[in-house]
């Protein structure tokens, strides 16, 4: 496993990235609370231009053959 910092919206892509979140993931979950403060800390660090650690986000990349 390698670890990487980055942007979050270079992580994101052009929205052409499908992600999928396994199931025994879903049962972690946040309230309205919880994605506030998350929105909140994002548009103060793109406002100051400054980082904000978010923590560690696992994937794996896979390119599916259509």
């Amino acid at each position: 496993m390698k670890a990487d910092s980055i942007h979050l919206f270079d992580f994101l892509g052009n929205g052409k990235t499908i992600f999928e979140i396994p199931v025994f993931q879903r049962n972690y979950e946040w309230d309205r609370e919880q994605c506030k403060q998350l929105f909140k800390d994002l548009t103060v660090a793109a406002q100051t231009n400054t980082d904000h650690f978010i923590g560690a986000i696992v994937y794996e990349s896979v390119k599916y053959l259509v």
